[in-house]
């Protein structure tokens, strides 16, 4: 791969742009005049792009696996996002005690999202790293229940490893309700006040941002 095709290459993976952004045409007219050159054919498109993703992806499944196979012990997460697409994590711990964190995918979930097919598209991304189920000590996710009902249909060598996060207690509930009507009344009158906000950055040497709603 040239330079200058693994430059946009990787511009766009790192950027999670579309693959046709290498043919834009202003896209294109900024790489030529920064090179100084005319000649279109030096630069790639979303074929060539498309060919050495496919390689690079291999490459990085490849890897993986062997990493995976030399570890006695591993920790999955798993969910479901709000784009429907479930994704998964890999965790382990090297001997020279580094903590490794990889993405296994992001896939989407077809039909509706009950246990069998979320076990579906869980078993068929272990698979494709060769992930051993009895080295599994922890897939940690929500308590939603179709998660639950998928991980009893794992083989039974490791249904004991199998570990889910519950949702917050009551108590934590009434604290965190507290404490975040607080901060939304100390938020709220930073950020509709001007003589506040100029009190708290005089004090505190720094301007705090206001949060918005996500999920």
């Amino acid at each position: 791969m040239s330079t200058i095709s693994e430059l946009v290459f990787n511009y766009i993976l790192d950027e999670m742009l579309p693959l046709v952004t290498c043919e834009k045409k202003d896209f294109r007219n900024l790489l030529l005049r920064l090179i100084g050159l005319n000649d279109t054919s030096i630069l790639p498109n979303r074929t060539h792009i498309s060919k050495q993703l496919a390689v690079k992806y291999k490459s990085y499944v490849d890897m993986l696996t062997t990493q995976i196979e030399t570890q006695n012990y591993i920790c999955l997460t798993a969910d479901i996002l709000s784009s429907k697409n479930k994704s998964m994590t890999c965790h382990f711990i090297e001997g020279t005690y580094e903590r490794k964190s990889y993405v296994l995918g992001c896939q989407r979930v077809k039909r509706v999202h009950n246990y069998l097919n979320i076990m579906e598209v869980l078993t068929e991304m272990m698979e494709k790293f060769k992930i051993d189920v009895s080295k599994i000590t922890h897939i940690v996710t929500d308590n939603a229940s179709n998660f639950g009902k998928s991980f009893k249909i794992l083989p039974s060598s490791s249904l004991s490893a199998i570990h889910q996060i519950n949702l917050p207690n009551d108590d934590y509930i009434k604290i965190s309700k507290s404490t975040f009507y607080k901060l939304s009344s100390f938020w709220d009158l930073v950020n509709s006040s001007r003589v506040a906000s100029d009190k708290v950055f005089e004090t505190c040497g720094c301007k705090f941002p206001v949060p918005v709603i996500t999920r």
